[in-house]
């Protein structure tokens, strides 16, 4: 969360780190990260969705749901969704509470 973001980027991508910035923080990284992005510039995020099998993990009270990180990404524009196995496109019917990578392009 304190990265400074003050280059113009082509990607920002998060793989499994995004719940451990404090959740007061999250909104204003993310709009920094966001803000740094150039113009067909993406947004990659790969979150563990809170599900049963992380229960015994000592993370698992910081692991968002669905609607939660949703809620946080979707104000940047349409979310695509891919399978982490094989990175092939889903629809978000097919998502459910999976742990994919959400990819959003910045269009302007």
């Amino acid at each position: 969360q304190e990265y400074p973001f003050d280059d113009s980027l082509d990607i920002v991508s998060d793989f499994a780190s995004l719940l451990y910035v404090p959740r007061q923080n999250l909104e204003d990284t993310l709009d920094r990260a966001w803000r740094a992005l150039r113009p067909g510039g993406l947004f990659v995020i790969h979150e563990n969705i809170k599900r049963d099998i992380f229960k015994t993990k000592n993370y698992y009270d910081m692991v968002f749901t669905v609607d939660e990180l949703e809620g946080y990404l979707g104000k940047y524009g349409a979310i695509d969704y891919y399978r982490s196995s094989d990175l092939l496109p889903m629809k978000r019917e097919q998502v459910k509470d999976l742990t994919v990578f959400r990819v959003i392009r910045k269009d302007n």
